[in-house]
């Protein structure tokens, strides 16, 4: 049995009652919102910072134990509701490795990670263990600069 998890998740309104023309047409199409940029992973004595420039909040945080999302052995979503641009993972330090961070908003890429029925039973409903080695988690962009998932220095 396989899943899918997509990420941000993205909802579709369905207008009920509508038995008009095709109303797509009239949908305003918006320019998409500013770009995330400027992503810095820092950390401190008791705790890892990520800041970063633009988007449109709420924000996305997600946490990964390798560069490449797909292929982690760990992902998770730490937050969905951050309202500011920077964020403070408190409990990253007590695992004693290291970490790689991306942010999202409501203008980034849908990304899907495919998840295998093996998927522990009793676990934190927020982190799956991923099994789609080329969904990195990089498709995000700055500029004309892919903007990929960030660690610490």
């Amino acid at each position: 049995m396989r899943f899918r998890f997509a990420v941000p998740l993205l909802l579709l309104a369905l207008v009920r009652g509508s038995s008009g023309p095709d109303r797509a047409d009239q949908i305003p199409v918006k320019p998409p919102g500013p770009e995330i940029c400027n992503l810095l992973v820092t950390r401190d004595a008791a705790s890892v910072i990520v800041t970063w420039s633009g988007g449109t909040p709420p924000f996305s945080i997600m946490r990964a134990d390798g560069p490449c999302f797909g292929s982690a052995n760990e992902l998770t979503y730490l937050s969905e509701h951050v309202s500011g641009r920077r964020y403070v993972d408190r409990q990253a330090l007590s695992a004693k490795r290291r970490f790689w961070y991306q942010v999202f908003d409501r203008n980034s890429a849908v990304y899907v990670f495919s998840i295998s029925s093996g998927e522990p039973k009793e676990h934190d409903p927020r982190t799956i263990h991923p099994n789609a080695p080329d969904e990195c988690g990089d498709q995000e962009w700055c500029g004309a600069k892919r903007r990929s998932p960030t660690t610490w220095p």
